[in-house]
């Protein structure tokens, strides 16, 4: 009963000390006016009735706040429970600006009566200090090429704005509000001038002035200028659009070209970029000159050269007939056509026309590409190119794959007007109905060797040529040695896949000349499109059949002078000779030029070799030697020379 009555009392005495006295709340901030990035000391002052276990509320005006305790704390003389306080506390701002610091009790203060109105300051956050921080000598330029600089601040508050208040820049610089120069100055000398660059700090603009200084050299000398289009401009077409583009080089572009417009071909104008276009009215050969003209900075430059365009007339119609037009090949495996584009035109048709390409099709779908170009001179209104078609074993599938057995070879000539269209078919037969082809020829000497070493006037070396074709045909061809006729061959032969042919028994391989030898045999019909294989056998110094006997030539005798006309030549008759060998030579350490194989012991030169090979006021060597019936050496002459008069 006696605690319920003190702490009746304690409370009436708080409530009347409490009412005589006032409650307030007081803010100050030192120094009131600062720069971005400085502290400011905020002191609070705050007086109140009640308990002194309170803390304050303090807003800084940038957004931040804090909680800060009471400090240090007094009792107001004459009054119970009554408080003097006083707070400080250090805030740093960072961004410039008006701010408003605002101090409250916090709400969980136990104060009688309610607690104080919140109390206010104002505190001015200012931007830091502007600077220029570029060169007041900024980089030189050259009258004539590009220039750019760029003026630079720091401080204040971006974004900065540049602006000229005095002199001027370099006639062609430019400033844009961002502080770059730029553009091509003109005139050369030294220029100054004053640029202030405000910011936008928002407690307030500030400004700041520089005075700079451009450099401008004179322009530098240009190279020479020329033009490096080809004399000889493309040729053109009467009625047809025609476009040339002509080139320039060295000084400075943009260039500039002209030409006499009388001098220009009838119907062709030139631009002053140096295109020639138009459509050409009259046939000739025109030369006129252009001029070009450039920009350099340190003077304008011309050059001027001679063009050349000849205008050709309206081309007659031209045809095309490829002889032959249609070829029969097996499948499985690749072939070849022999093919000879005819053209015809009108008397006066002079031209050169090409056909970059071939294609195959199957109906109107191109099935595969021949990328080799072909081209024909037609003279006169007449010409001719010969083809050799290689069909890949891929374009018969393909045509097979589409369902059918027949395809196209197509070839469009051109010339850019005469056009004309060369068309082969092709049927995809078995190998026995295809056309007379060589797929393939193989050489070998005896055991299937591609070399052979003999000794010397050995009668027995013999060469194989084994041959695979399609279809049937008569083969043609010849025996050849160190570029020399041997034997020919005319054989009909049948399909059957493969023939195996030999070299002839008489005249044998030739053996009696030491040292290496080359063998081929050479096919005239049908042509084949592979390349002919060679053989090579080397003759030894040692000889196989003994010393031959000496073989007496009789006439003409050693340094006759005979007639050029038909020559007439003789010797003894050793007795097993069967056969013999006549050579004529240049001179005698040398290969002979030509040779003949003979059964009787005379030869008399045909007059066609003697008017081929033979010159009059010239002197010849010639030997003979003697075969027996087996192929071997029995006998040889000595050299003898001779002379046509």
């Amino acid at each position: 009963m006696r605690r319920t009555h003190i702490l009746a009392l304690l409370i009436l005495l708080l409530t009347v000390f409490a009412a005589g006295t006032s409650q307030a709340i007081t803010v100050a901030v030192s120094p009131g006016t600062i720069t971005a990035g400085q502290s400011s000391t905020i002191t609070i002052g705050s007086t109140f009735s009640g308990i002194p276990a309170c803390t304050l509320d303090v807003s800084f005006g940038d957004g931040s706040s804090s909680s800060v305790g009471l400090g240090t704390c007094t009792s107001i003389i004459g009054a119970t429970f009554v408080y003097s306080c006083t707070a400080t506390v250090g805030h740093t701002y960072t961004s410039p600006g008006l701010k408003t610091i605002q101090v409250t009790h916090n709400p969980a203060c136990s104060l009688l009566p309610a607690p104080p109105d919140p109390a206010r300051t104002a505190l001015t956050v200012n931007c830091p200090p502007l600077a220029v921080t570029t060169s007041a000598s900024l980089p030189p330029s050259r009258a004539g090429e590009a220039y750019s600089a760029q003026v630079q601040a720091s401080g204040g508050q971006a974004p900065y704005a540049y602006s000229i208040i005095g002199g001027s820049l370099p006639a062609g610089l430019s400033l844009s509000p961002s502080g770059f120069i730029s553009g091509v100055p003109s005139i050369a000398g030294s220029y100054s001038f004053e640029i202030r660059v405000s910011d936008s700090c928002p407690a307030g603009s500030n400004s700041i002035q520089q005075t700079f200084t451009i450099v401008v050299s004179p322009p530098a000398p240009c190279s020479p200028l020329s033009i490096v289009t080809p004399s000889a401009l493309p040729d053109a077409r009467v009625g047809n659009p025609y476009a040339a583009q002509l080139q320039a080089s060295g000084g400075q572009a943009p260039y500039t070209f002209s030409a006499p417009a009388e001098a220009l071909p009838p119907g062709l104008n030139i631009t002053a970029a140096g295109t020639i276009t138009g459509m050409p009215s009259t046939a000739g050969t025109y030369q006129f000159p252009v001029i070009v003209a450039d920009t350099c900075p340190a003077g304008p430059q011309t050059a001027n050269k001679k063009f050349s365009i000849d205008i050709r007339p309206q081309p007659s119609l031209v045809t095309v007939t490829p002889v032959p037009s249609f070829f029969s090949i097996p499948r499985g495996q690749g072939s070849s056509a022999g093919v000879t584009h005819q053209f015809t035109g009108s008397p006066s048709t002079n031209d050169r026309i090409i056909s970059p390409s071939g294609s195959f099709s199957v109906g109107n779908e191109i099935i595969d590409i021949n990328a080799a170009s072909l081209s024909a001179l037609i003279r006169s209104g007449k010409g001719q190119v010969a083809e050799t078609i290689i069909i890949p074993v891929r374009v018969i599938e393909r045509a097979l794959q589409r369902g059918t057995n027949r395809f196209t070879y197509e070839r469009i000539f051109s010339d850019g007007g005469i056009s004309a269209v060369s068309i082969i078919n092709f049927t995809i037969t078995t190998d026995a109905g295809a056309a007379f082809d060589i797929k393939r020829i193989g050489l070998s000497f005896d055991k299937g060797k591609a070399e052979a070493t003999v000794e010397r006037n050995h009668g027995n070396l013999r060469a194989y040529a084994d041959i695979r074709f399609t279809g049937s045909g008569l083969l043609q061809g010849y025996w050849e040695v160190d570029g020399r006729i041997l034997s020919t061959v005319n054989q009909h032969l049948k399909y059957g896949a493969s023939v195996i042919l030999q070299t002839p028994g008489i005249p044998p391989l030739p053996t009696f000349e030491p040292g290496s030898h080359s063998l081929r045999f050479v096919i005239t019909n049908p042509e084949p499109a592979m390349a002919l294989p060679s053989l090579v056998y080397f003759v030894t110094q040692d000889d196989a059949a003994g010393k031959p006997a000496d073989l007496k030539l009789l006439s003409p005798v050693k340094d006759a002078a005979i007639n050029y006309g038909p020559a007439y030549f003789e010797w003894e008759k050793p007795e097993k000779a069967s056969f013999f060998l006549v050579q004529y030579f240049d001179r005698t350490d040398a290969g002979p030029f030509f040779s003949a194989y003979t059964n009787s012991p005379s030869y008399a030169v045909p007059d066609i070799i003697l008017k081929k090979h033979f010159s009059p006021g010239s002197k010849y060597f010639w030997k003979v030697t003697g075969f027996d019936s087996g192929n071997n050496l029995i006998a040889e002459s000595l050299f003898r020379d001779f002379s046509l008069r």
